[in-house]
């Protein structure tokens, strides 16, 4: 009788073959959006080149010019001459001249190190003196002289530079010519003039530092620095928003052929995944603050792995998995089709996971169809980028014998594994695609139309997984070493030609880690 009763029982459920469970409620749980301060604690630069420039095309290469009457070329002298046997005095007079010429300046070098900037700058004169009728007196003469300056750099409290500057001069070749056995030393009419070059010089040098570098020109460009970035284009659409909060200031140095402020800027830095996020409101330039620690940029990025990519590997392990019927526990061998895959958030941080299933038992007893839920729990060791599922069960229950049929399908621990073995997703590879694409960004990255930010990733923490409406989630906090360059518009040169400062992030390699399994 016992045998009967199940026979009747399997003849029953092969009547009713649309089989299954409820799916889960879908739930959209919104990526979280972390707030994370930075200090960006590396150097502002400003070109050498560039100021050498400046004071090359701002001093005159003609600087000054004599155009002068001398009485006393000759001083008159008393002469004994014999007149007649008789010693007679007579006074020759004092011969007169004109006196013209100009000096030229040649290159102006500026270098230094330190906190001293140096100036060079050679000077050619040639002065000419010639009497009246041009018959007594016709002289040329060349001098060069050297005009240096030694120059410290400093920052008032309210963002002006200064420039404290000892500049001087030296005759490597005095100016002066021989008449008629007499020296005309015509330095203290060439000194004068050079004195007025050398006080324009120390005026000018402020000035264009001052030129790149005034409150207005730098709160101008902190204004601008509140912007929102894209690091990501798509999949998934990330945007690093940036709010600079403070800032402080070092003394200038000198380092190659760069004059460096060392600026620290501290700002937050928000990371958006999806649509672009609004600009932060800029706040005013704030006066230098004191010392600032945690040098370097803290990134925090959203590595995801859409469900969609998940299910076509789930669905082709069951294909490969069922081509020779799968051996079910009480079915026997059981003829087994599965078709479509769906994969989704549900509640409790657990990913529902639908199979298609089409299940014809032995001599086609039981012929159940539909479509089974299970729900899983996505989980990664600490600090591990491999992703597993546990507790992957059956979300919910019917009294459907077909229903039961396709349950002990999924519990077929061969089943079971190769599920579960489908949807491991090891995150290294999404990590390292998203780096791809954001570390070469980083390497040149404009805020505003004056700052550039360089950037490069040294090292990076995973967190834990999560279930979310966008994909299985997996937070990263990227750190990295930075160095700003700062170029004003119409400072000469173009963004593009800005060359990374010495010993900057751009300059080292990447000592970012492989990903890490």
């Amino acid at each position: 009788m016992r045998s009967i009763a199940f026979a009747l029982l399997l003849l029953v459920a092969a009547c009713s073959r649309d089989s299954g469970n409820p799916a889960p409620p879908r739930v959209d749980t919104p990526l979280p959006i972390p707030t994370l301060t930075s200090t960006i604690a590396v150097p502002v630069t400003g070109s050498l080149d560039d100021l050498q420039a400046a004071i090359n095309r701002d001093t005159p290469e003609t600087l000054w010019s004599i155009d002068e009457r001398v009485a006393k070329c000759i001083p008159g002298a008393r002469v004994s001459i014999k007149v007649l046997g008789v010693d007679r005095a007579r006074v020759t007079p004092d011969i007169p001249c004109h006196v013209t010429g100009n000096a030229v300046r040649g290159p102006v070098t500026v270098g230094g190190s330190g906190d001293v900037l140096t100036l060079s700058m050679p000077v050619t004169a040639s002065v000419t003196a010639r009497d009246a009728g041009q018959k007594i007196i016709r002289k040329t003469a060349t001098a060069e002289a050297l005009v240096t300056a030694k120059v410290r750099l400093g920052l008032t409290p309210d963002w002006q530079p200064q420039a404290r500057v000892d500049l001087d001069y030296r005759w490597l070749r005095e100016p002066g010519v021989d008449l008629l056995g007499q020296r005309l030393n015509l330095t203290g009419r060439a000194d004068p003039k050079l004195q007025r070059v050398i006080a324009k010089l120390e005026a000018d040098i402020p000035r264009q530092l001052a030129r790149a570098h005034t409150r207005e020109t730098l709160a101008e460009n902190w204004a601008q620095a509140f912007t929102t970035i894209e690091l990501n284009r798509r999949n998934p659409e990330v945007w690093l928003r940036v709010a600079p909060e403070a800032v402080h200031v070092d003394p200038w140095r000198i380092e190659g052929r760069e004059v460096v402020l060392p600026l620290s800027v501290r700002a937050t830095a928000e990371t958006f995944v999806g649509h672009r996020p609004d600009d932060p409101a800029p706040t005013p330039l704030p006066a230098p603050s004191p010392a600032m620690g945690g040098e370097g940029v803290l990134l925090h990025l959203p590595v995801i792995a859409d469900y969609d990519a998940l299910e076509p590997v789930l669905a082709r392990a069951l294909e490969r998995l069922s081509r020779k019927g799968i051996k079910v526990a009480d079915y026997g061998v059981v003829d087994v089709k599965f078709g479509k895959v769906t994969l989704y958030p549900t509640s409790r941080g657990r990913v529902a996971v639908g199979l298609q299933i089409d299940a014809k038992s032995p001599r086609q007893l039981v012929h159940a169809k539909g479509t089974l839920w299970l729900a899983g729990t996505p989980y990664n060791a600490a600090g591990s980028q491999r992703v597993a599922f546990k507790d992957l069960e059956v979300a919910s229950s019917t009294d459907s014998p077909g229903f039961d049929l396709l349950v002990a399908i999924t519990e077929e621990p061969l089943v079971k594994a190769s599920i579960a073995d489908a949807l491991t997703q090891d995150f290294s590879k999404d990590l390292a695609k998203l780096m791809a694409k954001i570390e070469p960004k980083l390497a040149a990255l404009p805020i505003g139309r004056a700052f550039t930010l360089r950037a490069t990733i040294t090292d990076f923490r995973n967190g834990q997984v999560s279930a979310l409406g966008q994909g299985l989630f997996m937070p990263v906090d990227a750190q990295a070493t930075a160095a700003v360059s700062y170029r004003p518009p119409g400072s000469g040169r173009e963004r593009g030609a800005d060359r990374a400062p010495a010993g900057s992030a751009s300059d080292r390699p990447s000592k970012r880690p492989a990903a890490r399994p």
